[in-house]
């Protein structure tokens, strides 16, 4: 199934009035993408690390505002007759770590704090983060495409070639 998703909705890009919520804007690097890679919480609450939201104090986290969105989608989803309604409620709370994952592959502070996060100060074995990457796109199926994904695979399996041609 596929979703349209932003592609750059942050607090910036959110229109409110004295009465709430009225519109986004910035529309232009909006996609039609697998669901699973749509359904995330919008940046400014995602609490991603390496990311930064303007005039955010450090060390400002945004659990509560991230549940109770997920109690919003759920009570919407109960009322929906939408086949898929269920299921972006689910993706919607297990989202945290794909988006981590996804944006580790775009911007390369986000992807310092995931390699410090995922591997710490273990040495870098290529063919384990290599078993690590594919276990991740079969509980992930629709990004198994994602080109960056691809890219990642492609470096690793080539790193770890080169690593056994170096050691006969």
């Amino acid at each position: 199934m596929t979703a349209l998703k932003h592609g750059d909705l942050n607090a910036w890009n959110v229109l409110v009035d004295k009465a709430g919520f009225t519109g986004v804007i910035d529309w232009d690097t909006a996609q039609l993408v697998p669901l699973a890679a749509a359904v995330q919480h919008p940046l400014f609450i995602a609490d991603i690390p390496g990311w930064r939201n303007d005039d955010v104090p450090p060390g400002m986290i945004f659990d509560d505002d991230r549940a109770e969105l997920e109690r919003i989608i759920d009570r919407l989803a109960v009322l929906s007759p939408a086949p898929a309604a269920k299921e972006i409620t689910y993706l919607l709370s297990t989202s945290q770590e794909r988006q981590f994952f996804e944006m580790s592959l775009r911007n390369k502070r986000i992807n310092a704090e995931y390699t410090r996060v995922k591997l710490g100060s273990s040495p870098i074995n290529k063919v384990l983060v290599l078993q690590s990457l594919g276990e991740f796109v079969r509980s992930n199926p629709d990004l198994q495409s994602d080109a960056g994904v691809l890219q990642l695979q492609t470096r690793l399996c080539c790193l770890h070639e080169a690593q056994l041609a170096a050691y006969p």
